[in-house]
């Protein structure tokens, strides 16, 4: 009976060891694989493994880098989560990111600028995922989105970790050794611990108990500030391009530029420096662009026009980067440094073929002698709206004065080709140089010989009601004005003179009474006239 009872015990006991050591390998496994998410029912239990796993991290960096992991992972599980689960995974993530502030906060200052720049690209991607959730009842997302904007706004970690409430830290076991108790007066000569170092704590820079051989150099503690690439960056962690530091950053000793005061750059004697783009490369120019561009997330801050050769042979003056000389002596491609002054639909030609007084880029001569390009290639915009199609040389031949004209009319019969619009309305439609000449255009004359139809050029001279005869009945091309009509066996006064017959007037033959070398000589023989009313009328 005693033996049935112990191995009851016994098979008890095994059976409970057995579970322990089931919920304890399952923790582990859950930790370790976290196939859970927040608010499933055995979720609590992985996050304790995580925990866990999280104490028994060896190192501060290493502790620092798996809790922003962690946080990564909650971030992901607010994400995906179903809306039921909503409010615990975002419990969960601030208690994630309050974990990562403590861890990273907890690392020596020289080593939390990854860290803390890894935390703020983790805010971006938790703020990008709140802001697609709806508001809850209780608030819970309307407060992490504000402490996420809160933290975005702070410079350094220090600010966002005294934005936590306190926590105490865990204590822990350190590695074992032997512990040098050093004197007050130790010789700290080849590393002088002054102004920014004077306030160090020693495990800042001597760690494990570790004094010999403790690097100095500015690079093993002061990291170069990461370079971010695009906002895909931000938003992917395993972008290793984000991490990068300046590709052409000055090669030298960190204290050629840098002291100990402020990391921010300080005096730098230029005395023998000829490579300036390691430290100048963002004062290169932007590149002007149109109103309308693609979207581009390029890092690249130099115009593809600027002068390419060594920045010295402009910038010599290394306290004002804004002045600068050039030598242009011997310098004959001028578009490196001056393309943006070209305007629009300019001379394709060299620079130097009309620029060549360096200090005023707005005067400018041209040697148009033996010059194989025609005119247009230059004065294209100075052509008027239908011009003469021509050389421009056979009218303009002195290239100072533009407005001057002289052209050799020899040979030319076609005067409208230029002359268009100076030819009046109705204009006779005959060869212009029948009446004009090429001295002088308002003198005018005209060979009328064997010219019999004035009136093709001279309608618009001739009065209403004019005698409608031939106009060389009457005029002469000497005078228009000095009329002389020869009225020999002209018997029809009246196609003439119908304007100048009175009121009731003798309806007869005018020959009857007026003569022809004078009008107003009346005379009539009566003989045969027996009808007196015709022409006297009763008093």
């Amino acid at each position: 009976m005693k033996q049935h009872w112990l191995t009851k015990r016994f098979l008890s006991f095994f059976l409970l060891l057995a579970m322990l050591l089931s919920l304890v390998l399952g923790t582990v496994y859950l930790g370790l694989t976290a196939p859970l998410h927040p608010g499933q029912f055995l979720y609590p239990l992985q996050n304790f493994g995580e925990q866990v796993q999280l104490t028994l991290t060896e190192g501060q960096q290493a502790q620092a880098a798996l809790s922003l992991t962690l946080a990564d992972r909650r971030l992901a599980n607010l994400a995906s989560a179903a809306p039921k689960a909503t409010l615990a995974a975002v419990s969960a993530l601030n208690d994630a990111l309050e974990t990562a502030v403590f861890h990273i906060h907890a690392l020596p200052q020289a080593e939390q600028e990854i860290e803390f720049i890894q935390f703020k690209a983790l805010l971006h991607r938790t703020e990008i995922v709140l802001s697609a959730l709806e508001p809850d009842d209780t608030g819970q997302i309307e407060a992490l989105t504000n402490r996420v904007k809160g933290w975005q706004g702070a410079d350094t970690l220090a600010e966002v970790a005294a934005q936590l409430p306190l926590r105490t830290p865990i204590p822990r076991l350190g590695t074992a050794a032997l512990v040098p108790f050093l004197a007050d007066g130790v010789d700290h000569t080849a590393f002088p611990l002054t102004e920014g170092h004077a306030d160090l704590a020693c495990e800042s820079c001597h760690t494990d108990g570790t004094y010999a051989n403790t690097p100095t150099a500015c690079g093993d503690c002061h990291l170069l500030q990461p370079v971010t690439q695009s906002p895909n960056d931000l938003l992917f962690v395993n972008n290793t391009d984000l991490w990068l530091v300046y590709p052409k950053h000055f090669t030298g000793t960190c204290e050629s530029c840098h002291n100990t005061s402020t990391w921010q750059m300080a005096e730098f004697d230029h005395t023998g420096i000829v490579e300036c783009a390691s430290c100048h490369e963002q004062d290169l120019p932007l590149q002007i662009v149109p109103e309308i561009v693609l979207i581009s997330y390029s890092e690249t801050a130099v115009s593809p026009t600027h002068y390419t050769t060594d920045c010295q042979q402009c910038h010599t003056d290394t306290t004002n980067w804004n002045l600068f000389s050039y030598d242009h002596d011997g310098a004959t491609e001028c578009q490196s440094c001056h393309s943006q002054n070209i305007p629009f639909s300019h001379y394709p030609g060299k620079c130097t073929d009309c620029h060549t007084n360096i200090e005023d880029w707005s005067q400018y001569t041209f040697e148009h002698e033996n010059d194989e390009n025609s005119c247009t290639a230059c004065h294209q915009a100075d052509t008027p709206d239908q011009h003469f199609p021509g050389r421009c040389t056979q009218c303009h031949s002195d290239t100072d004065d533009w407005a001057t004209l002289d052209v050799n009319h020899t040979g030319l019969t076609d005067c409208l080709t230029c002359h268009q619009d100076d030819t009046p309305a109705l204009h006779y439609q005959g060869s212009c140089q029948r009446c004009h000449s090429t001295t002088t255009w308002a003198d005018i004359s005209f060979d009328h010989t064997d010219y019999q139809d004035c009136q093709s050029c001279h309608s618009e001279e001739q009065p209403p009601n004019h005698y409608y005869g031939q106009c060389n009945s009457c005029h002469q091309d000497i005078t228009w004005q000095d009329v002389t009509f020869d009225h020999t066996n002209q018997t029809d006064c009246n196609g003439c003179h119908s304007q100048l017959t009175p009121n009731s007037h003798y309806p007869g033959y005018c020959g009857s009474c007026h003569l022809t070398t004078a009008w107003v000589q009346v005379w009539i023989t009566h003989a045969g006239m027996n009808n007196c009313t015709q022409c006297h009328h009763t008093p």
